[in-house]
């Protein structure tokens, strides 16, 4: 093999590289693309979870609230019963 056939063939390879690289540079920029997306999502998704624990902390509050005011109506309710006469 000639010298000329040599680097003919070495610009070959070199050519088949060139086009893998930047096949595999269009691969990543869109896989960066992708993770940008992903990225965006999750805050996104970090927001609505954050206001969700905010709405359930609320409730929560509420519910004990509730509980503790059945409570109190129930006691008040077996006291007034204890009012009654028996019969």
């Amino acid at each position: 093999m000639t010298t000329e056939e040599k680097l003919d063939r070495l610009t070959e390879t070199v050519v088949a590289h060139d086009s893998q690289i930047e096949a595999i540079i269009r691969t990543l920029d869109r896989l960066a693309a992708t993770v940008r997306t992903v990225n965006s999502s999750m805050a996104t998704l970090a927001t609505s979870i954050a206001a969700h624990d905010q709405q359930i902390d609320a409730l929560l509050t509420i519910s004990e609230e509730n509980s503790r005011k059945w409570r109190e109506l129930n006691k008040r309710f077996e006291t007034y019963l204890n009012t009654l006469p028996r019969q």
